[in-house]
Order: C-alpha cells, then sequence, then structure tokens
C-alpha cells in the first residue's frame, strides 16, 4: 500500500511543473480571448462609420492621393532656407574651461576632470 501511494506521489510531483506551465499558458490565452473581444466589439461601433461614404472618400483623399474633378489642390512645403537655426544650449556657450591655461587643461585632462 505504501508502494502505491508513493508512486502516486512521486506521479504528481513530476506531472506538477507541466501543470503550471499550462496554466500560465491558458491564463495568457485568455487575456488575449479579452484583447481580441474587446477589439471586436471597437469594430463593431465603428462598422458603420467604415463604410460610409465620407470615410471612403476621406482614406481615398489620405492614403491614395485622389482629389474630386472639380477640385484645386495645393502643395504646401516647409521653407528649409528661412528656418532660423536653433538656439545654441547653455552648455555649449558655458565653458567653464576657457579662463584655464594650457597646462592647467592638460592637467584637467590628464587627471580626467575634463571631458
Amino acid at each position: 500500500m505504501a508502494i502505491l501511494i508513493a508512486l502516486f506521489l512521486l506521479s504528481i510531483i513530476r506531472i506538477y511543473p507541466t501543470v503550471v506551465a499550462l496554466n500560465k499558458e491558458s491564463n495568457s490565452f485568455r487575456q488575449k480571448i479579452v484583447e481580441v473581444n474587446k477589439g471586436i466589439e471597437e469594430a463593431g461601433k465603428n462598422k458603420d462609420f467604415l463604410a460610409s461614404d465620407t470615410y471612403i472618400e476621406r482614406q481615398a483623399r489620405i492614403r491614395l492621393n485622389v482629389k474630386k474633378p472639380d477640385e484645386n489642390v495645393v502643395f504646401v512645403f516647409k521653407d528649409r532656407y528661412n528656418q532660423k537655426p536653433d538656439e545654441p544650449s547653455e552648455i555649449a556657450n558655458d565653458n567653464i574651461f576657457a579662463p584655464l591655461k594650457n597646462w592647467q587643461k592638460w592637467w584637467k585632462y590628464i587627471i580626467g576632470e575634463w571631458r
């Protein structure tokens, strides 16, 4: 009788890691099912809008660059040549080693204070 109980416990101990892994996997599948169901609900809500002529016309304009026959199209580009240069950073203007003599700069460089 004790041998049967020992074999039963041994089989449970061998199977336990597999059961734990399967439980984790089933929980992740349940979470994915919940996410997919939310996506389906959102798609159902947007179904009427996505099927409307307004949406289809808008997507045709954006993705396919289509225009109506009586419509004029104007292209607007950024002027790259008249842009103001970016403001220099305060760190670049704040040179703490400018008043130092050459040998002092070398000393700071060697001991690692200046990089």
